[in-house]
């Protein structure tokens, strides 16, 4: 199955090999851009082993912070992405904050942001910048390729700035003529000519074949991962496969050997082979960010082998073995192996041991500190739910108990839906009857208020709490104020009085479902708020299949989904029905703009008619497909892959993305909330 289409389109992947992309995927930082302030810095452009200086001054949404911090993306040139360093703020009389941080000796290139503690400001998705240099005068060699390499808009979502092909292009050709015999900026630069169309396929490949005939120094690991794409790209694919392994063989710790692991993991035609590269990555790689993970996306692969236990045994030899990997055994066993739930208890027991010594995943070098210490509460919760999970199926319901409550301490109430079900049934057997109805309630706020199970164990804890109150205070009512009410009592309470006790109650509950409900809306709306992108919508043109021009501009004013789709590819045609379902429910409603774009079609078609062709062969869909005439737009908003989305809301400004199609459900649900969010009026109150 195809998740995300690129210029040659993703082969499948085995339905146990889908976890790895999960787990290698870390999207749970939290990220993006506020409009909050202005950051200078001296030296403009810094000395290498020296140290800079930084200036902010907030505007009025961030005067009154307690804590600001810069976040330095350091590039080095032989890697592609940066290593993530900070600075701690100091607020002066005036407001204005600064500090300051040093200049590591392989610095080439900066972006810098600054973080308040739960939002970034990004200088408007663009990020400050500087260049390093070694003179004071001209940027050091990598420098400028590096920032124009930023501009495309490839970088990890934590430093991923907003895209701009054309100034990407600039900037490699500015480390072109500072430094002439820079081979990978001479093939970035033509590759990147060709995307943009400044050269055309004869002129590309003539210069690609120039450039491959020119010297280059093979000791350089980033010369020659751009010479083994020069030559794919003029199709001398065993050539670059060979010189490839040739570099691998000398350099075994390199990127390019650990890349080259990692395309045979993703490319593993059976669950054995899976498993035993993952153990080959682990032992070349102790010490990669990716082995947590790994090791996590293996357990599944042991289990098509129904070799479980022996996933144990291996997780127990190893000296850097995670407490994902554990948690995600833990899960397995009390899954598919009834016989095991000790066994699972134990593993549950070592992950949360683990993740108590920060043994959760590995901090990628693209991340702070600060970022990552926030992103793991959620994780910490699932693996306590998992042991509080293995306790209940063994009926050691207290212990469950216990685990519950810690794993509410340690996250701050961040737990799944079962989580808190699973406690306000525990407490409800326990007939602590107050108490579940406290955690059901908390749980519903927590959770978004969509599940209808904690909902069903919500109605049990307070119809065993209010109405025996109710009761009481009406027999005590028949009886005197100051009478004792009796079993006898209760029985005289007439049908009339009882009836009328059960619409108080009915209309009790409803107020009270309807105020859980709606906090819980409020919650949700909040956390979703702090991880918008907050970026401006660019202008830009795009066509109808008539070649009618619509400007993007257009859009402000209403609740706007831009897709982003191509004709070839596989994840997009599937995508459609689903797309269609969606648009007739939101489109017709007058308050949501559908606009999807084609774009990335093969240069020599005409998209136009291409576009109109299939419209025609699928008369059912609802909505037009507009044209991205020579893929401008899909270049000015860093398309890397299609399908893409954008949200953008009422003020016109891109606040969500999403990319790829693998799931129906997942896809309509996303449409479904990320819309919903926006239409909120609650969601521009935070603002």
């Amino acid at each position: 199955m195809s998740f995300l289409s690129f210029r040659t389109p993703d082969t499948g992947h085995k339905y146990w090999r889908i976890g790895i992309f999960l787990y290698l995927i870390v999207s749970n930082f939290i990220p993006n851009s506020a409009l909050a302030g202005d950051l200078t810095f001296l030296p403009s452009m810094p000395l290498r082993n020296s140290r800079v200086t930084f200036t902010y001054k907030p505007d009025s949404a961030w005067r009154d912070e307690k804590n600001l911090y810069v976040f330095v993306y350091r590039f080095r040139e032989t890697s592609g992405d940066p290593k993530a360093d900070y600075t701690k703020l100091t607020r002066g009389s005036d407001g204005t904050w600064t500090g300051d941080i040093a200049v590591n000796d392989t610095d080439v290139f900066w972006m810098m942001k600054v973080f308040n503690g739960k939002r970034a400001d990004e200088n408007g998705g663009t990020y400050w910048e500087t260049f390093i240099s070694s003179d004071g005068a001209k940027p050091v060699q990598g420098a400028k390729l590096r920032a124009g390499i930023a501009y495309l808009g490839a970088l990890p979502e934590t430093c991923s700035r907003s895209a701009d092909f054309q100034k990407a292009l600039s900037l490699m050709r500015e480390e072109i003529a500072a430094y002439p015999n820079n081979i990978s900026a001479q093939i970035a630069e033509t590759a990147l000519s060709y995307e943009l169309k400044v050269i055309n396929s004869d002129e590309h490949q003539k210069r690609m074949t120039k450039l491959l005939a020119s010297p280059f120094d093979t000791t350089r690991e980033n010369d020659t991962r751009s010479v083994m794409r020069a030559l794919n790209a003029t199709g001398r694919g065993a050539e670059a496969t060979n010189l490839q392994t040739k570099f691998i063989a000398k350099n075994p710790q390199s990127s390019i050997a650990e890349e080259f692991i990692l395309l045979q993991i993703q490319n593993a035609v059976n669950p054995q082979f899976f498993a035993n590269i993952i153990h080959e990555y682990g032992r070349r790689f102790p010490n990669s960010t990716k082995n947590p993970s790994l090791q996590a996306s293996a357990i599944p692969a042991y289990k098509e082998m129904n070799k479980l236990r022996q996933a144990g045994i291996w997780l127990d030899s190893l000296p850097n073995s995670s407490a994902l990997a554990y948690n995600e055994l833990a899960k397995f066993m009390l899954r598919y192996d009834t016989i095991a739930r000790k066994e699972a208890i134990q593993y549950a027991q070592k992950a949360i041991t683990l993740a108590r010594q920060n043994r959760i995943y590995t901090r990628p070098p693209h991340v702070t500190e600060i970022e990552w210490n926030t992103s793991t509460a959620a994780t910490v919760g699932d693996m306590y739910n998992t042991l509080a999970s293995a306790y209940f199926e063994e009926k050691r319901n207290d212990e469950a108990l216990t685990t519950f409550y810690q794993a509410l301490d340690a996250t701050k109430g961040e737990l799944p839906s079962q989580a808190y079900s699973q406690a306000t049934m525990l407490l409800s057997l326990k007939k602590q009857f107050s108490e579940a109805l406290r955690i059901a309630s908390q749980g519903t706020i927590m959770t978004g208020g969509g599940d209808n199970v904690l909902m069903r164990w919500h109605k049990s804890a307070m119809d065993s709490v209010i109405m025996p109150s109710m009761l009481v205070m009406t027999t005590a009512t028949m009886a005197g104020t100051t009478a004792t009410t009796t079993n006898s009592t209760i029985s005289q309470i007439s049908k009339a009085d009882s009836a009328d006790i059960a619409d108080r109650y009915a209309a009790q509950y409803a107020a009270e479902r309807s105020r859980l409900l709606d906090s819980a809306q409020v919650v949700n709306t909040y956390r979703q708020f702090l991880q918008r992108l907050d970026r401006p919508l660019l202008s830009g043109t795009y066509f109808s299949t008539e070649k009618k021009p619509f400007q993007i501009d257009n859009l402000k004013g209403k609740v706007t989904l831009i897709v982003f789709w191509s004709s070839w590819a596989e994840p997009c045609q599937k995508m459609m029905p689903y797309l269609n379902i969606m648009f007739k429910k939101f489109a017709n409603s007058g308050v949501v703009n559908f606009v999807v774009i084609d774009t990335w079609e093969d240069r020599s078609s005409d998209r136009f008619r291409l576009v109109r062709d299939y419209l025609n062969r699928n008369k059912s869909l609802y909505f037009p497909i507009f044209v991205d005439d020579n893929d401008i737009l899909a270049q000015k908003y860093g398309v890397l892959g299609v399908p893409m989305r954008l949200y953008i809301d009422k003020l016109g400004r891109i606040q969500y993305k999403a990319s790829g199609f693998n799931d129906s459900a997942k896809l309509v649900q996303e449409i479904e909330d990320t819309l919903g969010l926006l239409l909120n009026d609650q969601f521009y109150y935070f603002q």
